[in-house]
């Protein structure tokens, strides 16, 4: 079960907004006719080529952007439903100090590995599971924004370079790609569906183990219960 999930994570995470980036690239290139893969373009060389490409630009934007997590919604959705403030009120009771620092932002880069070594592997996998398609989406609607403008910039220095590009087909492939972003990133959304449940299970799981997190942020065990 343990390496379904960790497949999942891969795939989920790296592997599809990465292929979609590969493919949106090969479209590109054949739409203006660009035959720098001209060696790929047949059979199931081609595949493994934007397979390739495509692990290679999952692993960059997931390590490096990190666009799902800096998006305001995220912040916002972990804000009101996230554990944080719960765990701030321990940090505030310990008696000695709080072996973390009582901020809000220190406690939301810590809270997640700290839960990691405690929570049932099943309510652990069904976060991660949570976790992995909304970060999918938005890694999907981030590529499709970053591919859609850039085409719309390339197809203006064409038109202004008098070049024969096919106008209709170039602009079609830019607004589909604009309009892909703009639906996964709307409003009550189907990812900030997936965001909103997996901080839900991962405060609800927190506030049912307080005891567990009560000797993780106070130092000494210590704990100042006030009624």
């Amino acid at each position: 079960m343990k390496k379904f999930f960790d497949g999942y994570y891969w795939m989920f995470r790296i592997v599809i907004p990465g292929t979609w980036c590969s493919v949106l690239v090969m479209i590109l290139l054949r739409i203006y006719k660009i035959k720098f893969f001209s060696e790929y373009v047949s059979g199931l060389q081609a595949a493994k080529t934007v397979l390739g490409f495509g692990i290679a630009f999952g692993l960059f934007f997931h390590y490096i952007t990190n666009y799902p997590r800096k998006r305001y919604k995220f912040k916002e959705i972990e804000r009101l439903y996230g554990p944080i403030d719960f765990l701030l009120e321990i940090c505030k009771k310990c008696q000695k100090h709080c072996k973390i620092r009582k901020s809000y932002e220190h406690l939301s880069s810590a809270y997640f590995s700290m839960l990691n070594d405690d929570i049932p592997s099943g309510t652990r996998n069904i976060v991660y599971y949570f976790s992995s398609i909304y970060l999918m989406f938005m890694h999907v609607a981030f590529i499709s924004a970053v591919m859609g403008s850039f085409n719309g910039l390339f197809l203006i220095w064409r038109i202004c370079s008098d070049s024969n590009a096919h106008l209709i087909t170039c602009g079609l492939y830019s607004f589909i790609l604009v309009a892909i972003s703009l639906f996964l990133t709307r409003k009550n959304a189907v990812p900030e569906g997936y965001l909103l449940r997996m901080f839900t299970i991962q405060t609800d799981w927190i506030k049912s183990n307080e005891n567990i997190w009560k000797k993780k942020l106070c130092d000494y065990y210590e704990y100042t219960v006030v009624f």
